[in-house]
């Protein structure tokens, strides 16, 4: 199976290209220009009647987001191949054969492909068929909403890095962070989500094959479990304070054993194998 990733909220971030080289391609989505909110703009604009009154002009637009996404591409290799007008911009590295498919003014999830300031119906009716092939998603930073994984037609990797929060007050969350992807999966993991909750949201550790891990000096850890992921990157000393002393508070042989195989298996960890079509 080819390996084509997908980063919701990718900002400009072509790193992140050159650590996962076994990318073919990657699908870059993020709500700027027209709003750096996201979802949120979308949870404040979520039925057609409210998208098609809203005045555009009202709306923060960034001003320079397109041309530092244009210059960083460039910065690492990848040419633009599109001409504006085109949706989604293209990007390609003709050194690495990769590319990249830039969906801009889309926040995620789409709630409607009718009144869409992105693309219109045909373009992204294209990108939900086109999410069925996704093998990575990518996690950095920004933690996307748990929905993204109805589009995926095989289980995938998720791929997170030091700026990624994995340890978050629960008690704390403002609502729509419940259904952030990375909150879910603690929830999980601490085995807090009520059993009326877990009917309603996916155990997404069954949808995830594999976890890769990028500390800040860019080595890169795998994981063949979230338990291994949560206390394997806590290796790493700035990753471990982010966390949170609660995430210690595990058994000490699950640890010792989590710690162990981390060692063994993760540090330096030579590039995944692309998913199988199994």
């Amino acid at each position: 199976m080819t390996a084509i990733g997908l980063y919701i909220g990718c900002g400009t971030d072509f790193e992140i290209m050159t650590k996962l080289s076994e990318l073919t391609a990657c699908i870059y989505i993020d709500s700027r220009p027209l709003t750096a909110y996201g979802e949120l703009y979308n949870y404040n604009n979520n039925s057609s009647s409210n998208n098609e009154n809203k005045d555009v002009s009202d709306i923060p637009v960034s001003t320079t987001y397109m041309t530092q996404f244009y210059q960083n591409a460039r910065n690492y290799g990848f040419i633009k191949t599109t001409v504006d007008g085109t949706y989604p911009h293209v990007y390609r590295n003709y050194a690495t054969s990769q590319d990249v498919y830039h969906y801009y003014n889309l926040s995620f999830p789409i709630y409607t492909v009718k009144t869409n300031y992105a693309g219109n119906r045909d373009e992204l009716t294209k990108l939900m068929h086109q999410l069925k092939r996704v093998t990575h998603l990518i996690v950095i930073g920004y933690s996307p909403h748990y929905s993204v994984f109805k589009h995926f037609a095989n289980r995938v990797c998720l791929v997170g890095d030091y700026t990624t929060v994995y340890k978050d007050d629960l008690d704390a969350l403002l609502p729509y962070e419940h259904d952030k992807i990375t909150n879910i999966l603690q929830r999980d993991h601490e085995q807090r989500e009520q059993r009326e909750q877990q009917r309603e949201r996916p155990n997404l550790q069954n949808k995830i094959e594999k976890y890769i891990y990028f500390d800040k000096s860019g080595t890169r850890l795998v994981f063949s479990s979230y338990a291994e992921f949560i206390y394997g990157i806590m290796l790493t000393p700035h990753t471990a304070q982010s966390l949170g002393p609660s995430l210690f508070a595990a058994e000490p042989d699950a640890l010792d054993l989590a710690v162990a195989r981390t060692r063994t298996h993760c540090i330096n960890a030579p590039p995944i194998t692309p998913l199988s079509d199994a």
